[in-house]
């Protein structure tokens, strides 16, 4: 078992208790070192899964993608622990870019992606706040598209209106936001899963 926390007293009550249940554990706090003693390097199955609704369609985008001979990107919005990007990216997508406005959980992500393996260049994380100003990396634009755009757990309704129609009696902060419509590719997918 692997824990995984912020607080090393956090961590260390998990680690006390799943150990008590006789699993191996394997214990990471951020800015904190864990003792040797209490790691075990012993194989663990994965405490995360991906979001459902994304593990449940995935498959069938994949299988549409490959035979339209599109190449698989993704952008995660509102990304969170980045779960979900890194699953994508895990699956092999050639590029995943994953924001989200809340720096200690892309940290987070970063954490998950180092841990799970995810291969160098094919996962990018930003700490981007999307209803203020979005511009898709170093580019500075914000009309690269997608494959595949995703949202989880995460609503803001202004992102529906495509830029072209935001128009002067928008306000400028408005008409910054990201702009679904804008970032998926022609014949790509919107994947949003959110509460109701």
């Amino acid at each position: 078992v692997t824990v995984v926390g912020g607080a090393a007293e956090d961590v260390e009550a998990a680690r006390r208790h799943i150990a008590s249940a006789k699993y191996a554990v394997q214990a990471y706090a951020y800015g904190y070192v864990v003792p040797p003693a209490l790691c075990s390097t012993a194989p663990s199955r994965r405490l995360w899964a991906p979001n459902a609704t994304l593990a449940a369609h995935v498959a069938a985008v994949e299988a549409r993608l490959a035979a339209a001979g599109t190449p698989r990107t993704a952008l995660d919005v509102a990304c969170g622990s980045g779960r979900d990007a890194v699953f994508l990216a895990l699956r092999g997508w050639a590029r995943v870019r994953a924001v989200d406005s809340n720096a200690r959980l892309i940290g987070c992500a970063r954490f998950l992606a180092q841990l799970e393996g995810v291969a160098s260049g094919s996962l990018e994380l930003a700490d981007e706040d999307v209803t203020q100003y979005y511009s898709d990396g170093d580019s500075g634009s914000n009309t690269r598209t997608y494959a595949l755009v995703h949202v989880a757990r995460f609503l803001d309704r202004r992102m529906f209106v495509p830029r072209a129609e935001r128009g002067e009696e928008w306000p400028e902060k408005d008409r910054a936001v990201l702009s679904i419509p804008d970032a998926v590719a022609p014949g790509g997918f919107v994947l949003f899963h959110t509460f109701t």
